[in-house]
């Protein structure tokens, strides 16, 4: 016993303490990374200067490193190797191209401890249709202890001209916004895709600084109504500088300012970032849920605010319960008419048979079977027990009528009130199944949607990959070519040389 609850106590202090593990992320931007070649040696200066980057990394103990500016894949593998012992893997590495297939930013390197829970994508602002500005983001999921971590490198173009023209400047800060916007918006539709309680989510790039260009730049705040927090900013080495907030985190916390350095020999340094992850918020209480009272730890505000953004997946499904109801209410209508005809029948049955006297009708003596013969004899001291009723001996006739369909409502109001309650509660779990099915087959679909979605993105991207592949081979191969035709045209001018010379020699004898 004593030892099960060591390893109990000794598996719920891991969990917190991966949960609580703060997350390091190290950004640098240059644009003098070397790019050795594959079949470079140790000895080559390229390699050196890449063992010079990975020495200037290694004191930070990142978890994430995230490179603008290197050359090439191979080189972000090469560095990978050596940041060891740490074991870093190359997560992505692109750049968006323009119309003549040249970039238009510098290429965006991620690398990580751990691999990718998902195939990273890069997604250009042309794709949402109304940005016409260069570039994009890069997108990657990472996990960091109990967490789910999805990183978002974006990279936006400024027009030409915005930093001298006011007109340009006011376009650029609006696309800037859009751009913010759809970032946000393609965070939110992942959030709802994988339904994972301990996400956070990170934007680094340069959307903050389109306030330098112009002051009414809103792509920060575009981030910040969101729920995204802009990272402390350090204080400026110059006093005119003005530094913007390049890392914005939602549901995660940072933990001071970044730090920087500076390498000897680079003229820009890594900064890193270190942020805590907050923990997901526990499930609401079932009493609450089913009362629709606010949870343990929401004021009342707090309680109207989260009311006030009714879910678009609720209301499809509070439809058809609307409209359930609404039939019901028309078929209970007829009902009520039929039962009322009927009760009015009744009566004026019973007055007609007030005005004309008769022999009682055989359903009032089915009904009146439930009195027994001594009760029929104190109401009806002028009939003999167990004898037929005379018209001149029994005068209360129409008094034991009027008890009966008395009885007879009483009855069916009793009847009724039982069945009711039994038939809406049994409409009432037809129509919540009938909607959980159709709910599970919404998110069915959606699943399948998405799922298809990505495996084609993926195919898209394989496919890019290979015609490059093979368009990269090809113009290796004219280069080839050319250069063999140069050599055969060089060694057939030579030939040509050699053979005109015997004939001067022949001249000059």
């Amino acid at each position: 016993m004593r030892r099960s609850f060591f390893g109990v106590s000794a598996v719920l202090l891991f969990a917190l303490g991966a949960a609580a593990q703060p997350l390091r992320i190290a950004t640098w931007q240059a644009d003098d990374f070397p790019a050795p070649p594959s079949g470079a040696t140790q000895n080559d200066p390229d390699v050196k200067r890449l063992k010079q980057v990975a020495a200037a990394l290694k004191p930070f103990d990142a978890s994430v490193i995230v490179l603008e500016g290197m050359a090439d894949r191979n080189s972000c593998q090469r560095l990978a190797g050596f940041l060891k012992p740490a074991n870093f893997q190359v997560i992505q590495f692109s750049t968006f191209r323009g119309v003549s297939n040249s970039p238009v930013t510098r290429s965006v390197a991620v690398l990580g401890r751990r691999a990718a829970t998902s195939t990273p994508r890069t997604v250009d602002w042309k794709s949402s249709g109304q940005i016409d500005g260069g570039g994009g983001f890069h997108f990657s999921t990472l996990t960091m202890g109990t967490n789910t971590v999805c990183l978002y490198v974006s990279q936006f173009v400024d027009l030409a001209g915005a930093r001298t023209n006011t007109r340009i400047a006011q376009l650029n800060a609006r696309k800037r916004e859009l751009a913010a916007q759809y970032l946000l918006h393609h965070s939110k539709w992942l959030e709802s895709s994988l339904n994972q309680p301990n996400m956070a989510f990170l934007a680094l790039g340069n959307l903050a600084d389109g306030l330098a260009l112009w002051p009414g730049d809103g792509s920060v705040q575009v981030l910040e109504h969101a729920g995204f927090a802009g990272n402390p900013l350090a204080p400026a080495s110059e006093p005119a500088s003005q530094p913007f907030p390049q890392l914005f985190a939602r549901n995660a916390i940072f933990d001071g300012a970044p730090q920087s350095a500076a390498p000897r020999g680079f003229g820009t340094g890594p900064i890193l970032y270190e942020l805590t992850a907050k923990p997901a918020p526990p499930p609401p209480p079932m009493a609450a849920i089913a009362t629709g009272l606010p949870a343990p730890g929401l004021d009342a505000a707090g309680a109207r605010q989260k009311s006030g953004a009714v879910d678009e997946r609720f209301l499809w499904l509070a439809a058809p319960v609307v409209g359930a109801v609404l039939i019901f209410l028309l078929l209970l209508l007829p009902y009520r008419m039929l039962q009322g005809k009927h009760t009015r029948a009744l009566t004026n049955t019973s007055t007609s048979n007030a005005l004309v006297p008769a022999r009682p009708a055989s359903n009032a003596l089915v009904v009146d079977f439930a009195k027994t013969e001594e009760e029929s004899a104190t109401l009806e001291p002028g009939r003999p027990p167990g004898g037929e009723p005379d018209d001149a001996s029994y005068p209360g006739w129409q008094e034991r009528a009027r008890k009966a369909e008395e009885r007879a409502h009483r009855a069916t109001a009793v009847v009724r009130e039982g069945l009711m309650p039994q038939f809406v509660r049994l409409m009432r779990e037809k129509v919540l199944q009938r909607l959980s099915s159709q709910r599970a087959h919404l998110i069915d679909s959606h699943v399948t949607g998405t799922m298809q979605v990505l495996e084609l993105e993926e195919r898209l991207e394989k496919i890019q990959s290979q015609f490059h592949t093979r368009l990269t081979a090809r113009e290796q191969r004219v280069t080839d070519l050319e250069k063999e035709l140069a050599a055969k045209d060089g060694f057939i001018r030579e030939l040509l040389k050699a053979q005109t010379k015997p004939d001067h020699r022949v001249s000059n004898e």
